[in-house]
């Protein structure tokens, strides 16, 4: 976990080297698959020239071609098609006989999950063609030997989920620190990862889209990159006979990955932010022979019967514009029942909406002004300096507050407004 000592460590070994050890690793994965595909061919009767074409490919000594690797559960949201969205592209990419390129599938579907069988099957379809006849495989018997040699083996780590569905993407992980550059939706992991230089990223697009708009232009962003920038720079030798670019990019993809995604920074951080927090939080509720767990449940108890009393309004609603530098002002009024200000917190949210991605909002705090007393209408006025001209959203919202709960949301109760 000590991102200095592996940045340290592995830009450290002579670029040769690390390039030299690269291409014996693409050369031992190629003999293995060469050895299951002929297994594989063989069994589902292919004919002899076929099989010799296929173990041309899979020699020991071909290791020129850009080698796509995507390994993983089929299943529909991962989009195992979306690089074929263009056939007649992706065609003319893979037969470029100046820049070869080969892309390896492999992986399984759930028993159950017929759509993800269908997309084997279209796969399996798609390699039988002649335009990618030896330039796409499908390779059957997905595990962990299989994996091992595809993460150190291929050059390139493909992973296109459909935006915002991937929950992690460890085998991404597993590839990057093998060396391996990704080329990844801005999803799960990567979104944490990618950091511009350790790999390629395809920005998702808008969630307002139809689903085959969002793929069409995906995938098109998907070829741009490996037609403008992935296959040029993989091919772009030096001196030394191999991409100097490339080589930075798998250096920065192992000493960036390897201290931020490992099984004892995860540990550490549960420890950290979870375990050590809820020892501590539980000293607490014990002390003085519970009275803290005592005092927080008889406010819980007080917050399920009288939270539905709560709502909030506008008394002055943001105004429609402002002059540039000119202080935005607005008040808000909560009728709380029996509960009492110190039992809430109140947060306005301040988002701009000048550019096409989305931004963090800037959270302010607005001030107490008054309360009526045997009412319980207390109102809240906010005071925020907007930075800069465009068009900006403003919302507010309330949730409880009290001093022994362990996380702020954990009543699981909120208003907005």
């Amino acid at each position: 976990t000590d991102p200095d000592f592996w940045e340290r460590t592995i830009c450290g070994i002579p670029d040769h080297r690390f390039w030299n050890l690269t291409r014996g690793l693409k050369s031992d994965m190629l003999v293995e698959l060469g050895e299951t595909l002929t297994l594989q061919y063989t069994r589902n009767h292919y004919t002899r020239a076929r099989i010799k074409a296929m173990q041309a490919v899979f020699s020991a000594e071909n290791i020129r071609p850009l080698i796509i690797g995507f390994a993983r559960r089929f299943a529909g949201y991962k989009r195992a098609l979306l690089i074929f969205n263009d056939m007649e592209r992706l065609a003319k990419l893979l037969n470029d006989t100046a820049h070869p390129v080969i892309i390896l599938f492999a992986g399984k579907a759930h028993p159950q999950d017929v759509p993800g069988q269908s997309l084997i099957r279209r796969i399996h379809e798609f390699a039988s063609r002649p335009p990618f006849m030896d330039r796409i495989f499908l390779i059957e018997g997905y595990g962990m030997a299989l994996a091992r040699k595809l993460v150190t083996g291929v050059d390139l780590w493909l992973n296109t989920p459909e935006y915002p569905m991937e929950a992690s993407g460890t085998s991404g992980q597993k590839a990057a620190i093998n060396g391996v550059i990704n080329l990844s939706m801005l999803d799960g992991w990567w979104a944490e990862g990618y950091d511009g230089r350790n790999g390629w990223a395809i920005a998702p697009c808008g969630l307002d889209l139809a689903p085959e708009d969002r793929d069409q232009k995906e995938a098109e962003e998907l070829l741009d990159l490996l037609e403008h920038e992935i296959i040029p720079a993989y091919f772009h030798c030096g001196p030394g006979g191999y991409s100097p670019e490339w080589v930075a990019r798998s250096k920065r993809s192992m000493f960036t990955v390897l201290p931020r995604f490992n099984a004892e920074r995860m540990v550490t951080d549960y420890s950290r932010k979870l375990y050590e927090p809820a020892a501590a939080h539980g000293e607490r509720l014990r002390k003085e022979k519970g009275s803290g767990a005592v005092q927080l449940a008889e406010w819980k108890k007080k917050l399920q019967e009288h939270w539905p009393e709560v709502s909030l309004s506008w008394y002055q609603p943001p105004p429609e514009h402002l002059v540039t530098g000119q202080s935005l002002l607005c008040t808000i009024d909560i009728k709380l029942g029996a509960l009492t200000p110190d039992d809430i917190v109140v947060e306005c949210f301040l988002r701009a909406e000048n550019s096409g991605h989305e931004q963090e909002p800037v959270i302010h705090r607005p001030q107490l002004q008054s309360t009526e007393p045997g009412q319980g209408l207390c109102r809240y006025r906010l005071e925020a300096l907007v930075p800069e001209s465009g068009l900006y959203e403003v919302r507010c919202r309330i949730y409880p507050f009290h001093e022994l709960l362990s996380h702020p949301y954990e009543t699981g109760r909120m208003l907005w407004l």
